[in-house]
């Protein structure tokens, strides 16, 4: 429960200096977004995509999903008597979550498509280590995060399709 608490302190400090903002799970609208209406189109939406790129209603039913699954996997592995990693789980969440909630902000803020992929590539990274962590603690822990290791390698192949698409869109020199 420390560890929770500790993760959540750090994140909140880390938001109030502009590190990272919230994901945008639930269409949670930048400050320069607020200004905009919601039918206008945004950057994103004159990006070209690839053919694989689902509709933006998708993205708000699978995050809630997804948190689903992420809490029901952190709560469990919580409770799970045994635990050998401890403590290099809980420094690879935070990298993770970090790295998570990074992306928004390089992505959709600062439109650094290629920084975002080498964002997203951390998250990848950081969830195979420790979905291979959980297997030695708590199976079902581990089983709850694959639908999210899922969702993250097809967003990886989303954020490099687009940065291929867009050489020019991605703002690399300011």
């Amino acid at each position: 429960m420390r560890f929770c608490r500790r993760l959540l302190r750090t994140i909140a400090r880390l938001q109030k200096k502009g590190t990272f903002t919230r994901p945008n799970a639930f269409h949670i609208r930048s400050e320069k977004q607020q200004h905009t209406p919601l039918h206008m189109p945004t950057w994103y939406d004159k990006l070209k995509k690839p053919w694989f790129s689902p509709p933006k209603k998708v993205f708000g039913p699978a995050w809630a999903v997804l948190y689903l699954f992420i809490v029901s996997a952190l709560v469990t592995y919580y409770f799970t008597p045994v635990k050998p990693h401890y403590h290099a789980a809980g420094i690879i969440l935070v990298i993770h979550f970090t790295a998570s909630f990074s992306w928004t902000q390089l992505f959709f803020t600062r439109k650094k498509i290629l920084l975002a992929f080498v964002d997203i590539l951390v998250i990848d990274t950081t969830l195979i280590a420790l979905i291979i962590l959980l297997t030695q603690s708590s199976l079902l822990s581990a089983f709850l995060l694959l639908p999210y290791l899922g969702w993250c390698l097809f967003a990886s192949a989303l954020n490099w399709s687009i940065y291929r698409l867009n050489p020019g869109e991605s703002d690399e020199d300011s």
